[in-house]
């Protein structure tokens, strides 16, 4: 006898169905077929020994065991449950990759670095202390269509977001804590900050950062106003688990001004100290010769980087977003850029997904998709439900707006 899993259908793509609701436990229909119909989610036998089709048309049933829904005949497309809201838990245990390396790695004068790299990463690290199970991406009804069309999510160049001083921002930032510090430092730490070269200029072609962007509040009115042309907005909930499961880089902005100012003095503070203990009196040609200038300054320069992506002007603080931050560098990653046209200039993108094993799980982690502001919300909820369905998002869950915007 075999188990053929079924396929875990939303609360919301139920109510679509005709819905067979169990007032008894064990199978509800039996026969004398070679195959068992289970519960994808708790393994509960739906239908015991039947043939490879089930005899029935629009229906799923819902699972006495875990009360989950499951499509009456389609099999399961995945081989593990997809992430979806009924499983999410309140907050992610999985905590996010910090890992920094580089050069300074493998240079024997700065083994202790590990160390230094902990004490200067632990407060950055407290500002993500608290990892929302879900974050939401928010987009218009054509980049909705691309998203779930392709399976893949596009990550801008942010020097091209819609506030484009944001960059500039951090990097001015950085250059004026760094500059008082130069002002109160030794000649040979005055040449370590100098050659500690940040990205300065949102204009620099050979590095970069790519970010694709999510807030923790999914039904926000100023993002509806943002993003969806005010009647043409969508919100797609995803499983904050997933992105890191797939390695990627996430990053909580802060835009508190005091707290920025905070951390580049700390680390500056940190690494200048540090700093002067192995340079012991060493003159900047000997520190060039022991091999120790050049890996110290590419050090702080990977720390200090981590923050010029993700502080940002106080007046977008609503917003509590968290990225997805893809490094960009020329001479690796050119060939896998893309360009759209917007705002009278072509915007260098690129796209990516969750795609591990085939067939293991959906390509991206979503959970959910709320719909905006509309003229016609039963129309637009049909045509979502359709779109999760052909594109094998049956477990998200649609809903609407509460947000109080006339359209």
């Amino acid at each position: 006898m075999k188990d053929i899993k079924l396929t875990y259908i939303s609360d919301s793509l139920a109510e679509t169905y005709g819905r067979i609701i169990l007032t008894h436990d064990g199978a509800f229909v039996a026969g004398d077929g070679d195959f068992n119909f289970v519960c994808s989610v708790c393994s509960r036998v739906m239908a015991r020994k039947m043939g490879i089709l089930l005899p029935f048309r629009n229906a799923v049933i819902k699972c006495n065991g875990c009360q989950s829904y499951m499509h009456l005949t389609r099999p399961a497309r995945y081989s593990e449950v997809p992430s979806n809201l009924k499983n999410l838990k309140g907050k992610v245990e999985m905590p996010l990759n910090f890992d920094i390396g580089g050069m300074w790695k493998q240079a024997d004068a700065l083994s202790n670095l590990d160390a230094v790299s902990d004490a200067v990463l632990k407060p950055w690290k407290d500002h993500h202390s608290s990892i929302p199970s879900k974050i939401f991406h928010y987009t218009s009804g054509v980049g909705a269509v691309g998203i779930f069309g392709s399976g893949k999510l596009w990550a801008s160049d942010l020097a091209y977001l819609n506030d484009a001083s944001e960059l500039q921002y951090a990097a001015d930032l950085i250059e004026e804590v760094k500059n008082e510090f130069i002002q109160n430092s030794s000649p040979e730490a005055k040449e370590l900050l100098k050659r500690s070269t940040f990205l300065t200029t949102p204009y620099a072609l050979d590095v970069g950062y790519y970010a694709a962007c999510f807030c923790t509040n999914g039904d926000l009115l100023s993002q509806w106003r943002a993003y969806g042309g005010v009647t043409d907005g969508y919100s797609i909930g995803f499983a904050t688990e997933g992105f890191l499961k797939a390695g990627f880089k996430l990053r909580r902005v802060l835009y508190d001004p005091a707290a920025q100012r905070a951390l580049l003095a700390s680390t500056f503070s940190r690494v200048l100290s540090v700093f002067e203990e192995i340079r012991a009196g060493r003159s900047v040609e000997h520190l060039d010769r022991d091999l120790i200038l050049a890996p110290f300054a590419e050090f702080l320069n990977k720390h200090i980087v981590e923050y010029i992506y993700c502080f940002k002007h106080p007046s977008f603080y609503e917003e509590n977003e968290w990225r997805i931050v893809i490094d960009f560098n020329r001479e690796d990653h050119l060939n896998f850029v893309e360009f759209r046209q917007g705002q009278g200039r072509h915007i260098p993108y690129v796209k990516f997904n969750c795609q591990g094993e085939a067939g293991l799980a959906p390509d991206l982690p979503v959970v959910s998709v709320t719909i905006g502001p509309n003229f016609t919300p039963p129309l637009a909820k049909k045509s979502m439900h359709l779109m999760i369905e052909r594109y094998g998002y049956e477990h998200v869950e649609i809903l609407g707006t509460d947000a109080p915007l006339r359209v």
